[in-house]
């Protein structure tokens, strides 16, 4: 899994030291641009939409910082990680306002740039990981609800419709949905579309079946629809998702 880097400086000599650490130790990172201004900042990561930002706070024409304070208005999770040789107390309580994952002070150690980055990639792949395995409340406490939860888990490859489980649980539909929002915090589509999608994801790490025969497998009729839905809750096409955890 790569993830995309821009890097801010001003200083050409450190701007090439800082692009050599990246390309010799950080083969998860792509750099996709440079910028040497903080005006030039906001406008190329408007351009990039950067996952990770390494930026010095002595650039012209606008502060380091008042260029993250622009850019996290439109990409509010971009991890930045600040290079000064500014030390004192209201620069770092600055760049933690905004949102700066890491601060280092110039002039800055090379096995320093490979950890601060390092930790910026674990920690973004821990939330791709966490987006792609979404947890299903199952602690329902209603009788209704947990023989609800049976009937999906053996029938979510079949075509599963609110009023069929209603009937087949003697119950009115809507009081069935209702419930499933009260017990689950989830509606019934919801949570059968989830459900189906772990399902899927299993398969997909587990065995060599195309995507197609996964999609029928785990209860969907349309296999562009599958993977829809499959990029919307994990993040990932099921291919991509199949060659990062298989």
């Amino acid at each position: 899994m790569s993830y995309r880097l821009m890097i801010v400086e001003d200083e050409q000599l450190e701007m090439r030291a800082l692009k050599a650490i990246i390309w010799d130790h950080l083969p998860s990172v792509d750099i996709v641009g440079y910028a040497i201004s903080g005006k030039e900042a906001i406008q190329l990561a408007k351009k990039e939409m950067p996952d990770i930002i390494l930026l010095d706070i002595g650039i012209p024409e606008m502060d380091g910082l008042s260029a993250q304070q622009e850019i996290i208005k439109f990409l509010p999770d971009v991890k930045t990680i600040v290079l000064t040789a500014y030390s004192d107390f209201n620069h770092a309580q600055s760049a933690i306002s905004s949102k700066v994952v890491d601060y280092l002070l110039k002039p800055v150690r090379k096995q320093k740039i490979i950890e601060a980055v390092s930790n910026v990639v674990e920690s973004l792949d821990a939330e791709k990981e966490s987006k792609s395995n979404p947890v299903l409340k199952e602690t329902a406490k209603n009788d209704v609800v947990q023989k609800a939860l049976r009937y999906i888990e053996k029938h979510y490859s079949d075509e599963l419709q609110l009023n069929q489980l209603a009937n087949s649980l003697y119950v009115n539909s809507q009081y069935l949905s209702r419930l499933f929002k009260k017990e689950l915090d989830l509606s019934f589509n919801e949570y059968v579309t989830i459900y189906r999608i772990n399902k899927a994801k299993t398969l997909l790490t587990e065995t060599q079946l195309p995507v197609y025969s996964i999609a029928a497998k785990t209860g969907f009729t349309d296999t562009s629809y599958f993977c829809k839905k499959f990029n919307i809750h994990t993040g990932f096409t099921p291919l991509t998702y199949r060659r990062t955890y298989a």
